[in-house]
């Protein structure tokens, strides 16, 4: 048998057509996948910005609502150590001049600063403005606090008792500097019990029944002991005596030291309180509100000046000498423009903004 050979086999024309025609499907196939995979990819990548744009910002949103809280903080710790430039804006607040600069762990920096209606303490706004370090895209937040004064108001006259005055000798003077036949000596008792004997007025009047509670309260927005505290945390603090504002007094033996200057411009007022009834004389000047945790039956004052105000709870006796007392707002103005600490944040008033 004989064996041929190999022959090409014969394949159809129908049959390439089918083949060519699958290619191209597949090709076609190829073409749009990849396409798809291009798209789906790119919208990934799109997808992934926005992310990383909306996590940056929510970064730095909580950045700045930190500031917020970061200069809440600082206000709590130095409740006047803001310095205002006393210039109003087209809102009629001024602006404060040292603003607070920190840097947060997570690489943001911080600037605090802070508002208020001009020559009012009460309201501050406090601003809080986050940045990237080295960046420029920024997110602020601010809000509203109410301040804690010092004092609940004017004492309006040199002497304020919750009880009564009596045996006056000598030749002591009281005196309202901001007017003539003005209160000069008030007290929360009426005035029957008022016996000025030979102090002299000064063409100034005496007012009883002119509050009621206690000379402390009516004086003051901050309790005795948050007073003592704040005297205790400048002593901490190593506040020079002659710098502290609040002065915590317990000696009860003769107080001959000044604290405070009539003179200087404007007057820097303290609140000083004993809490004893020493005899303060020989001259001894002292400027602000005096508080004693009275009654001070014997308080042989001799020769002492005030300048502001004594407030004293209970009765007050045996005033003498050439003590002198004068009463102007001049000597109380940095006390009551003085606050004691943050209050609370205002309800409704946190804002942020972005850009």
């Amino acid at each position: 048998m004989s064996i041929r050979p190999n022959q090409p086999r014969y394949i159809p024309a129908r049959f390439k057509q089918r083949g060519s025609a699958s290619l191209v499907v597949a090709l076609v196939l190829l073409v749009v996948t990849s396409i798809i995979t291009l798209y789906a990819g790119r919208n990934v990548v799109m997808e992934q910005r926005i992310s990383a744009n909306d996590y940056r910002a929510k970064q730095l949103a909580q950045a700045a609502d930190a500031g917020v809280e970061y200069g809440i903080g600082w206000l709590i710790s130095n409740p006047n150590g803001v310095t205002w430039n006393g210039v109003a804006d087209a809102q009629g607040m001024e602006s404060s001049t040292n603003n607070i600069t920190t840097t947060l762990s997570s690489g943001y920096t911080i600037q605090v600063t802070m508002k208020r209606p001009l020559n009012n303490a009460d309201r501050l706004q406090v601003y809080a403005k986050a940045t990237e370090t080295g960046g420029t895209v920024f997110s602020e937040g601010h809000t509203d606090v109410l301040m804690s004064k010092l004092l609940a108001g004017y004492p309006n006259a040199a002497l304020v008792l919750s009880g009564c005055l009596s045996n006056v000798n000598g030749n002591p003077s009281a005196n309202n500097a901001d007017g003539v036949g003005v209160p000069v000596v008030i007290s929360s008792q009426d005035a029957s019990c008022i016996d000025t004997g030979h102090l002299n007025l000064n063409g100034d009047t005496v007012v009883g029944n002119a509050f009621t509670g206690t000379a402390w309260d009516r004086t003051f927005s901050i309790s005795q002991a948050e007073a003592q505290a704040m005297a205790a945390a400048q002593v901490a603090a190593g506040v020079a005596f002659a710098d502290r504002t609040v002065h915590w007094i317990t000696d009860t033996s003769p107080w001959h030291t000044d604290i405070g200057s009539p003179t200087a411009s404007p007057p820097v007022s303290r609140i000083i309180v004993f809490t004893g009834c020493p005899k303060v004389n020989g001259g001894t000047v002292l400027v602000g509100i005096v508080f004693f945790q009275g009654p001070c039956d014997s308080n042989g004052w001799g020769g002492g000046k005030v300048y502001g105000s004594v407030v004293m709870e209970g009765d007050m006796s045996k005033l003498n000498a050439n003590t002198e007392f004068t009463y102007s707002k001049a000597y109380i103005d940095s006390l009551y423009n003085s606050n004691a600490g943050v209050q609370s944040k205002v309800p409704g008033s946190w804002i942020d903004k972005a850009s």
